[in-house]
């Protein structure tokens, strides 16, 4: 019986402010996606732009385009051509930000298996290397070298200047 009661009185409600709008000032001028319905409202000499919120009444939940004619940032209403290519510019760039997410996962998970490699094992190719008389790297550096009080650390030197 309650929600037989809530029903009656959100159709009474609803019923009430649509008779008041035909008796108003108020012109409506709009509805987003949400459900929102937005109105003009002449005031005497003041032209005022107003939102008539959607049934769960969340005020978080405006396009961009509309918020911007509610504050007066542009002159005319956001137009349903508009608002559509505002949803495909907005999921195409969700498909880019998951790629980049994606591109970004994989650059990190192959920095991971790069640090996973034992210097040992780095310095064993660099030997190898200098044996076969090979091209050094443009960069030089020593390892770390010793434990506890026989530590000595690591160095490097910046390559000279190319010719």
């Amino acid at each position: 019986q309650r929600r037989v009661m809530g029903d009656i009185a959100l159709n009474m409600k609803k019923f009430f402010q649509g008779l008041a709008a035909r008796f108003s000032n108020k012109q409506w001028v709009g509805v987003d996606k949400f459900g929102n319905r937005y109105y003009v409202v002449q005031d005497e000499d003041l032209l005022r732009r107003t939102v008539q919120y959607a049934e769960d009444g969340d005020a978080g939940r405006i396009p961009p385009a509309w918020d911007s004619w509610l504050r007066h940032s542009r002159e005319e209403p956001p137009t349903p051509a508009e608002m559509e290519a505002e949803e495909r510019r907005l999921a195409t760039l969700a498909v880019k930000v998951a790629e980049l997410k994606r591109k970004e996962e994989e650059m990190m998970r192959r920095d991971r298996e790069l640090k996973t490699i034992p210097r040992s094992d780095a310095t064993a190719q660099g030997l190898l290397r200098d044996l076969k008389g090979e091209k050094q790297p443009d960069v030089q550096g020593t390892e770390p070298a010793g434990k506890g009080s026989e530590f000595k650390p690591g160095g490097w030197t910046p390559a000279g200047p190319k010719r």
